[in-house]
């Protein structure tokens, strides 16, 4: 009896490069939504009150090498005011399409992205599970002697094998930390941007009253009055100025009118009278 034995295995690496190339890019999913922080100061009243024009359908989208106030202060000076950010630290190839729908989705007139900072390199081996068979062909005679004389049969017989095999794949993912910042075009009375007096601030005036100024928004009336970034706004029409919302209060109830300011710079105070927008 003759026997041969064929072996079929159906296992190839370019399938297993393919499966984990896949794995990968199920893995590379944008962070833009799911790590969105909103600007808590600036309101839905705020934005009715205060936006330029409706949110667009397509943000504009803009890149910058800059990143934090930085970033902030150089919009702010175009009047645009921040209305949420999206931060977060993934592989390479994040899309600014992820930018653009989360904008949109906020109504933000404009996307700027900051360009990615590299952070490290991430290595991995991932174990790859894949069906293997293993088939056996096999052929044979037998013959048969009688009274009568012989006889021959031929025969065959197939048996399969089945199982698993795995292979480890390595990987390695450059880390990058990513930031976008969404604004919306805002009008300006005065154009100045403040913040509420640091407490080493207040220590220095011996009062709780006054803002300080941030940024000045370029063409502004704060802008033409030559007010600084830097400068503390005492008071307004000789009013103390109650923080950042007593700010923004005084400048609405003053629309359109010229009004005095008590600014406070580098140990000097400054007079300055200016022209609101309406």
């Amino acid at each position: 009896m003759g026997r041969g034995t064929h072996l079929i295995r159906g296992i190839r690496m370019k399938r297993l490069l393919t499966m984990a190339a896949a794995l990968c890019l199920a893995g590379c999913t944008t962070g833009y939504n799911k790590f969105y922080y909103p600007n808590t100061n600036v309101t839905p009243e705020y934005l009715a009150a205060h936006r330029v024009g409706p949110a667009p359908a397509q943000p504009i989208l803009d890149h910058t090498g800059l990143a934090g106030e930085a970033l902030v202060q150089a919009y702010q000076a175009q009047s645009y005011t921040v209305i949420g950010y999206s931060s977060f630290n993934a592989g390479g190839g994040q899309s600014d399409q992820g930018a653009l729908e989360q904008g949109r989705k906020v109504g933000a007139d404009l996307v700027v992205v900051s360009n990615p900072a590299y952070t490290g390199t991430r290595s991995a081996v991932i174990p790859v599970v894949t069906p293997t068979s293993s088939t056996s062909f096999s052929s044979g005679t037998a013959t048969a002697y009688g009274s009568g004389g012989s006889a021959t049969a031929f025969g065959t017989s197939q048996t399969t094998t089945y199982g698993t095999q795995t292979n480890y794949i390595p990987m390695h993912v450059d880390r990058f930390d990513y930031l976008a910042v969404y604004f919306v075009k805002t009008k300006t009375r005065l154009g100045a941007v403040v913040l509420n007096l640091a407490p080493s601030l207040q220590q220095e005036l011996q009062s709780n009253h006054g803002v300080t100024v941030v940024a000045v928004m370029n063409g502004s009336p704060a802008f033409d009055a030559d007010i600084l970034a830097g400068d503390i706004i005492l008071t307004m029409d000789g009013k103390p100025v109650a923080g950042v919302a007593g700010y923004s209060a005084m400048l609405d109830a003053n629309a359109g009118r010229r009004v005095d300011l008590t600014l406070y710079r580098h140990g000097a105070v400054v007079a300055k009278s200016v022209q609101l927008n309406p």
